[in-house]
């Protein structure tokens, strides 16, 4: 059995820096980015989009049988958004679309 890395967020900076470590550690690392950019240290790269149930949950069902397999499992959420500003000038969608991501 394997062990297996599923980091969000993993196109750049701190996610694709864990990518690296947790290759380095022997995990099998599957790289989830809202656009995939070729993370070298990844076995598998896939496309998350934290705004679309739909897509969550169709790739969550992609990773049963990787999860399945695995002995030890470790999520490395690194994924987000960010507002700036005042939260009196935040309308309706942008608390929407931060709080679903």
């Amino acid at each position: 059995m394997t062990k297996l890395a599923l980091v969000t967020g993993a196109s750049a900076g701190i996610g694709r820096e864990a990518c690296a470590v947790f290759a380095r550690k022997g995990y099998r690392v599957i790289a989830l980015s809202r656009q995939p950019t070729g993370v070298e240290s990844a076995d598998l790269e896939l496309a998350l989009d934290l705004e679309s149930f739909e897509k969550i949950e169709g790739l969550a069902g992609a990773l049963d049988t990787e999860i399945a397999g695995a002995e030890r499992v470790i999520l490395v959420n690194n994924s987000g958004y960010g507002q700036f500003g005042a939260l009196r000038d935040l309308s309706q969608s942008m608390w929407q679309k931060q709080f679903s991501t």
